[in-house]
């Protein structure tokens, strides 16, 4: 199909792709390198999810509706735990997400509801500031001037049990996490 602007242009539509060609392949996806249990049952989910949502390409003159919704589709595990690393202050103000997020955020996308999927894009895509400002206006008990203070926290109370469960601290003074 062409047509012509009052420039005299000519403007190409691109051709119709199959969707199901492209997440209907023998191999996983460039982007998961975890090795993991889960990881059949995750490609096999998001198999089942292409079918269910772009079966209609396989019969002419089909109405264009979803078999399952696609919140049939959302891990409410998964979510928690998202939503825990996306919300984490130092997880924000550091971009250090874990790679099963990223990994998990790319190839299986249905797995989130839309309110972690954009947390997920604001965490990656813009600065850390700004990140922090959308967490806090999504979350009002977040809203205290503590944001940062409770996180990191939590964080070096979680390091100091770490260290002691490893036995790697013998003595109180080397479960702390900075050396002095």
């Amino acid at each position: 199909m062409r047509s012509a602007c009052q420039t005299g242009t000519v403007w190409m539509c691109p051709s119709v792709v199959n969707p199901l060609e492209t997440y209907l392949t023998l191999e996983r996806p460039e982007t998961i390198t975890f090795d993991d249990h889960s990881l059949e049952v995750n490609l096999l989910l998001r198999v089942l999810h292409t079918i269910s949502r772009y079966w209609f390409y396989l019969y002419d003159n089909a109405v264009c509706k979803e078999i399952m919704p696609t919140s049939e589709f959302i891990n409410r595990k998964l979510t928690a735990k998202a939503n825990h690393q996306l919300q984490d202050p130092l997880v924000v103000m550091t971009g250090n997400i874990p790679t099963w997020l990223i990994e998990l955020g790319k190839t299986c996308p249905f797995f989130f509801p839309f309110h972690t999927r954009q947390m997920f894009l604001y965490v990656t895509a813009f600065d850390r500031y700004r990140a922090k400002q959308f967490i806090m206006e999504s979350n009002p008990e977040l809203q205290t001037s503590d944001f940062l203070d409770t996180g990191l926290k939590a964080h070096l109370h979680s390091e100091k049990k770490t260290k002691r469960e490893q036995g790697t601290c013998s003595t109180p003074k080397d479960c702390f996490l900075f050396p002095s």
